[in-house]
């Protein structure tokens, strides 16, 4: 019980110190600019474990993103940033984008709106969030399987032409 206490709290501090840094970020370089939504506030929901790492969202006021975080930091690495990384989830592949900041380190996001001017409030873009993590979280809908001919019974078409039937040519006219 103890392990998993010590990992609940190091992935707060990991959490805490992702909005953190992007709170910053919204302070020093956004705020002011037209697609910040000042109606918005950083915010990160729904962080839990996907194998060695925490899966969750970030919502800023510019962009909300599914975001990845290394169990541990990772050294921000200029070199690194835009490397893509496909990584399977419940509903199936998707695509991240390496990132980071200086003071928080290395994460890997996968953009869900951008710009953030469709949410009128910070409950809208909560709500937006939690759709896009559970639809993640989801398993991915079987494929149906494929239908045969014979299983496909007649076409519209079909029904209401003669076509591929024969014409019966004894009736009296």
């Amino acid at each position: 019980m103890v392990e998993a206490e010590a990992l609940a709290q190091e992935q707060a501090e990991r959490v805490q110190a992702l909005v953190a840094s992007f709170s910053r970020i919204g302070h020093d370089t956004m705020l002011g600019l037209p697609f910040y939504n000042e109606a918005l506030a950083v915010e990160a929901l729904g962080f839990e474990r996907c194998g060695d790492e925490w899966l969750g969202v970030l919502i800023t006021p510019w962009f909300m993103n599914l975001m990845l975080l290394p169990e541990r930091p990772i050294p921000y690495s200029e070199s690194d940033n835009g490397q893509q990384r496909v990584v399977e989830l419940p509903a199936g592949p998707v695509k991240f984008r390496c990132g980071g900041t200086e003071d928080f380190g290395m994460f890997h996001a996968q953009p869900i709106a951008s710009p953030m001017d469709v949410y009128k409030s910070q409950e809208q873009a909560r709500a937006a969030a939690r759709k896009a993590l559970a639809q993640q979280k989801a398993p991915a809908a079987a494929e149906p399987a494929p239908v045969s001919q014979s299983q496909q019974g007649v076409s519209r078409r079909t029904l209401f032409s003669f076509a591929g039937r024969p014409i019966n040519t004894d009736l009296p006219s």
